[in-house]
């Protein structure tokens, strides 16, 4: 919420997605020293990256739409030079008020939705299930039995595991960082759920064939190299995608309480994909997970072609007006 408010709409995906970089960044840290390491090395590193934001956070400027919505003018005016290395930007200030002045004062006392809020909490709730089920915390929680599962030939150790795919999400989450502003959001999303849509099914025929006892040193490697593209493809877009279009299509007296409602259906959607898939994976057969996985994603491209709105390059103030 706050990079989406302090950040220039030519780079605001940039910004936004920095957060997921950093926490792709971590994953390769804990897959890569913890395995091999004392038990209180990451504890540490974790405390001094901890004190070192609590440090920083003081200094950072307050946001300008926060600021304005509390009636304090100056100060937005000053936070909005100083974020912008002390030009002028009186145009970008006066669409801040106008933005905030379109919005109807919230009510802290009761809880009232219009038209408009119900349309965007229909698309969060869409966009974190397509999340979701396309298997994203499946994928993070299982990587390594997974592959163990569906590999006749899987010779590497469960630490060497991790570390690749935390080293392919990392690469994806960099290209994600460097084209979401200039390709769009919608184009990014429609080709990452139809591009997840295929891995996945490829990968539930790979179960199925291991389920009819088909064995091949052939089909276990190319399983292996589907499982990682489907890695890719999720990171790229379904991985992350769908928190920067919240972000952005949240209206300012709506932030506060829809990403509280966006952190609470994450995770309950999040644990209802994993026993999905250890429910159907147990009683089925791995493949029915992978192909449910797969309709969803495709159902998610379809959506972001029809449904989605572009929101790169764009001020708040113009998403707002998109929605309306």
């Amino acid at each position: 919420m706050y990079l989406a408010e302090i950040a220039r709409p030519d780079i605001r995906g940039l910004l936004i997605t920095f957060d997921h970089l950093l926490f792709t960044l971590g994953m390769v840290f804990i897959y890569s020293v913890v395995p091999f390491s004392p038990f209180y090395v990451h504890a540490v590193a974790g405390a001094v990256l901890s004190l070192f934001q609590i440090t920083l956070l003081p200094f950072l400027p307050q946001s300008p739409y926060y600021l304005v919505q509390s009636g304090k003018i100056q100060d937005a005016k000053n936070a909005l030079r100083r974020l912008r290395n002390n030009s002028e930007n009186e145009e970008e200030f006066n669409e801040i008020v106008a933005a905030i002045e379109a919005e109807p004062v919230p009510n802290t006392k009761k809880f009232c939705l219009t038209k408009k809020d119900l349309k965007v909490l229909l698309l969060i709730t869409l966009l974190l299930f397509f999340q979701q089920f396309s298997g994203i915390t499946v994928l993070q929680m299982n990587i390594i039995e997974i592959l163990k599962e569906v590999s006749n030939v899987f010779i590497l150790s469960k630490e060497h595991v991790a570390i690749i795919f935390s080293c392919i999400v990392l690469f994806s989450s960099v290209v994600q960082s460097v084209t979401v502003d200039k390709f769009g959001r919608k184009k990014i999303f429609i080709i990452s759920g139809f591009c997840t849509g295929i891995c996945s099914s490829l990968i539930g025929i790979c179960f199925t064939l291991k389920r009819f006892g088909v064995k091949s040193e052939l089909i276990s490697w190319t399983t292996i190299a589907i499982f990682l593209l489907y890695a890719v493809f999720q990171a790229l877009g379904l991985g992350y995608l769908p928190q920067i279009l919240i972000t952005e299509v949240l209206s300012t007296g709506m932030k506060a309480r829809g990403l509280a409602y966006v952190d609470f259906l994450f995770r309950i959607l999040g644990f209802c994909s994993v026993g999905f898939y250890h429910y159907f994976g147990n009683c089925y057969g791995m493949n029915v997970p992978f192909f449910v996985f797969s309709a969803v994603s495709f159902l998610s491209g379809v959506y972001a072609v029809f449904v989605i709105p572009e929101t790169s390059g764009k001020s708040l103030k113009q998403i707002q007006e998109i929605i309306t």
